[in-house]
């Protein structure tokens, strides 16, 4: 049952992103000038959680699929480290930030 819920899940995101793509592509075809003017401000930190979360489902992701060890040779050894370090670093954060609430401070 979870299986049928995760590919529903999956498919009702596939199609939100479809129709937003599509709306998007048809402002751009229309010349419509874009009347909302906002803007994201994101710090580094920020940045390293969403990129982690990317990555996170990405690895989700490929359990359900082989990976052919090709891949995984092509990615030099000083990014993956990288990458390790900011996911700990993040996750002690959590964990820190997960105490904090816990004790009330």
């Amino acid at each position: 049952m979870n299986n049928h819920e995760d590919q529903e899940q999956e498919l009702i995101f596939k199609q939100l992103t479809r129709h937003f793509l599509q709306d998007q592509l048809e402002q751009l075809k229309g010349n419509k000038p874009d009347k909302n003017k906002s803007f994201v401000y994101l710090e580094s930190t920020t940045l390293n959680i969403l990129l982690v979360y990317l990555l996170m489902n990405m690895n989700v992701k490929n359990r359900n699929e082989s990976v052919n060890s090709s891949t995984i040779d092509s990615v030099p050894e000083e990014i993956l480290e990288e990458l390790n370090t900011v996911i700990n670093q993040n996750k002690d954060k959590f964990e820190e930030i997960i105490n904090q609430l816990k004790d009330g401070t």
